[in-house]
């Protein structure tokens, strides 16, 4: 049941009244790879074999089944290859499109050959990849891969799958399982996304005190550095018993937030982690971490460039090739031409075109956190969709469809009051706040209902809540 009559003059009229300057650069999003698992197998070489390891996820289920504990055949005697002295071992995740020739594994590793000493760490890269062909791919190129093997019935995880779809949101879940049980077996790990180049050892700027360092997209707090909106594109984990607690926690609090990344969910829960484990976590400066959301002038200092703020394969490749290019050009400078100072990085142009600047159709259908509040509530939405299709939104049938208008027209409400919040305001609220927030307003407007109706508000109060 679609949007008409009476709601839909409503809609004209909040539409018009929202308009405003299409000048903020918000929830920007890097679509990733991660984590949901269902079975698993693995091998490595020129030659490797496939090995059964253990059960199927039921997609369905962000409850029992992605909490179950999982093995990972050969894990144990692959790792010694890969890992450096320390234990310390780099992993990145691909699949079939990120692996292509060309595509962001090669970029990846080619970067480690035009950094700054960085080369060895090649050896010590593990890349995760998650279909037949990324893994097909990787041993032609690359001496460590491991095939985390999904059910092809559940998702299609072998295309460049946009953030926050369902097939990403598998991937982003799936990550943390096989990272749980690197740090049971005792090595620590730093991951990085494969849309990344490598620049300087990146391990002279993260804290050995820390049980887990990320990055972040924007820095803006160093006096309270976990204030800003931390990016798991980038994170360093010490095998502790601390950091694995921290890691079963981080899966199990997917089943409060539907819906929810893992990096969403990571910023949900980062304060409980301190309170409740005692964990030490730091947020690193993206000086050194640079990425296409913030990055500095100054490239004496930067260590990796993250193509975050960016959506679609093809606009990451080109822009991350850009910014390699820079990276080759200063490194042909002399020390004397260095300090004159005055190089500077090319603006990703493609990547920030994707992301900005914003109207409205962006706002309510196409940034991160609108996906995650509609996938909270369990509507159907599209990132693509012109604002035209508000009044076309399907009714779930967990949602009454006696005044669904008005309840689509209460979420977009409270999705751009989010939005002002965060880029007018400067002030952090997650998608938990901006729920909350809605449900409070929901009463107000059932008591606009006629009296037989009001009930049909404290169902939408119940839907808000049972989605935070």
């Amino acid at each position: 049941m679609g949007l008409g009559g009476k709601d839909s003059s409503h809609l004209v009229s909040f539409l018009i009244g929202a308009a405003l300057p299409t000048a903020f650069l918000l929830f920007l999003a890097s679509d990733r790879l991660g984590d949901g698992l269902s079975s698993i197998s693995m091998s490595w070489g020129s030659s490797g074999t496939r090995q059964s390891a253990g059960p199927r996820v039921q997609e369905s289920d962000n409850t029992t089944t992605h909490d179950q504990e999982v093995g990972f055949a050969g894990l144990a005697e692959l790792l010694p290859r890969v890992a450096m002295e320390d234990r310390t071992v780099i992993l990145t995740l691909v699949n079939e499109a990120w692996a292509q020739p060309g595509s962001l594994l090669d970029i990846y590793r080619e970067s480690f050959k035009n950094g700054e000493d960085i080369e060895h760490f090649l050896n010590h890269v593990l890349v995760i990849a998650i279909d037949a062909g990324g893994f097909g791919r990787c041993k032609a190129v690359h001496p460590h891969c491991y095939l985390l093997e999904v059910n092809k019935s559940t998702a299609n995880l072998s295309s460049a799958n946009r953030f926050m779809t369902k097939e990403f949101l598998e991937l982003v879940w799936l990550k943390l399982s096989f990272q749980q049980r690197i740090l049971e077996l005792g090595y620590s790990f730093l991951f990085t996304d494969a849309d990344m180049i490598w620049l300087r050892n990146p391990f002279h700027h993260i804290s050995v005190y820390a049980d887990m360092s990320l990055s972040t997209d924007y820095f803006r707090d160093a006096f309270a550095p976990l204030n800003n909106t931390l990016n798991t594109g980038l994170y360093y984990m010490r095998s502790t018993n601390r950091s694995i607690e921290m890691l079963r926690y981080w899966r199990a609090a997917r089943a409060r937030f539907p819906g929810g990344s893992e990096q969403g969910v990571f910023n949900e829960i980062k304060h409980e982690l301190i309170t409740k484990l005692q964990a030490r976590i730091e947020a690193v400066e993206t000086v050194y971490f640079s990425g296409f959301c913030e990055y500095h002038a100054n490239l004496n200092r930067a260590c990796t460039m993250h193509a975050n703020c960016c959506i679609g394969l093809a606009n990451k490749v080109l822009d991350l090739k850009d910014a390699a290019l820079d990276w080759r050009n200063y490194t042909r400078l002399t020390q004397e031409e260095r300090k004159k100072g005055g190089f500077k990085w090319t603006p990703p142009a493609r990547c920030w075109k994707t992301i900005g600047p914003e109207d409205t159709a962006h706002i309510i259908f196409g940034c991160t956190n609108t996906q995650q509040f509609w996938n909270a509530v369990g509507i159907t939405t599209n990132e693509d969709w012109p604002i035209a299709r508000l009044k076309e939104i399907q009714c779930p049938d967990h949602i009454p469809q006696k005044h669904f208008g008005s309840f689509v027209l209460l979420c977009s409400w409270h999705i751009w009051k989010w939005r002002n919040t965060i880029a007018i305001r400067k002030e952090q609220m997650t998608v938990t706040g901006a729920l909350s927030a809605c449900k409070l307003e929901a009463y107000i407007w059932g008591a606009r209902l006629k009296p037989d109706d009001r009930h049909i508000a404290t169902t939408w109060c119940s839907i808000l809540s049972s989605a935070m």
